[in-house]
């Protein structure tokens, strides 16, 4: 706040009249006139209560982001039917989205760090949220609903993180949540929220969950698997709501990573036992 309410009448009530002691007052005067004062130990800036900015969106962001997202949600389709044999494809994705990131890293960290341990907290809630969508609600809705249960995605990231659990580890828990969080948060999400928020949240969630089943559906022709969707949806959305509210990519990153990094430590733990 900019002063209280109380200095604010005595300013609104100021006059003219003979000059007093400080001491007796509590004002000083000016000449003439006494005015209210602030203390030596009121100097204290006040806080903005307006929301901190979304990372600057500059045109090479868009122009190196795009196509690299729509590469990344059908290379491995493409690889799939034969059309893409080199990994060359993917390493430049990845290469572009770490370039983005690094260009937004102090914007996106600087509005993280100045929400405190509300940052701490959104995180735990997007990540509890998460966890309950895909250990509780989804699996019942499977259930409820007779939708096929399996998850061809799920079950050949398994299969890779088995054959080379290093490697795959540190592409499940590290590369993939941000690389998948900056095309899909940053170039596709941000620039639609100046369009329209709702539509924004409903193609960055749908695109992240198409992307997830990419493979089944186009390579494997496996069209129940568009059923997966929903559930890859709801935790884009869960991504897209907790950036937009932190105004940074750094949450959702985090909450990404924690997610993807529990059910690489199942996976591993399942096949030890």
């Amino acid at each position: 706040m900019y002063s209280d309410a109380a200095a604010l009448s005595c300013a609104g009530r100021a006059r003219w009249r003979p000059a007093e002691s400080p001491r007796r007052s509590g004002f000083a005067p000016v000449g003439r006139y006494s005015g209210p004062m602030r203390s030596a130990g009121s100097t204290k800036k006040p806080r903005s209560s307006s929301p901190q900015a979304l990372e600057p969106l500059r045109w090479w962001h868009l122009l190196l982001g795009l196509p690299a997202m729509a590469l990344y949600m059908l290379g491995n389709a493409l690889a799939g039917l034969g059309l893409v044999s080199s990994p060359w494809p993917g390493r430049v994705v990845y290469a572009i989205a770490v370039v983005i990131l690094a260009s937004v890293i102090r914007t996106s960290w600087s509005s993280f760090r100045a929400q405190g341990w509300r940052a701490a907290a959104g995180v735990l809630l997007a990540f509890a949220l998460a966890f309950a969508l895909n250990a509780l609600v989804w699996p019942a809705i499977v259930q409820v609903l007779g939708l096929p249960g399996a998850n061809t995605n799920q079950e050949m990231v398994r299969a890779l993180v088995l054959r080379a659990p290093v490697l795959m580890g540190l592409m499940v828990v590290v590369a993939g949540p941000v690389v998948e969080e900056v095309l899909y948060r940053f170039v596709l999400l941000r620039p639609l929220l100046k369009v329209n928020s709702p539509l924004a949240h409903a193609v960055a969630a749908l695109a992240f969950g198409f992307q997830h089943v990419a493979v089944a559906v186009l390579v494997d022709h496996d069209t129940a698997q568009l059923w997966n969707i929903i559930s890859y949806a709801a935790f884009g959305l869960i991504q897209s709501v907790l950036y937009v509210r932190q105004r940074s990519l750094i949450g959702p990153i985090l909450v990404h990573v924690l997610v993807n990094g529990l059910g690489l430590a199942t996976v591993l733990a399942g096949s030890a036992a």
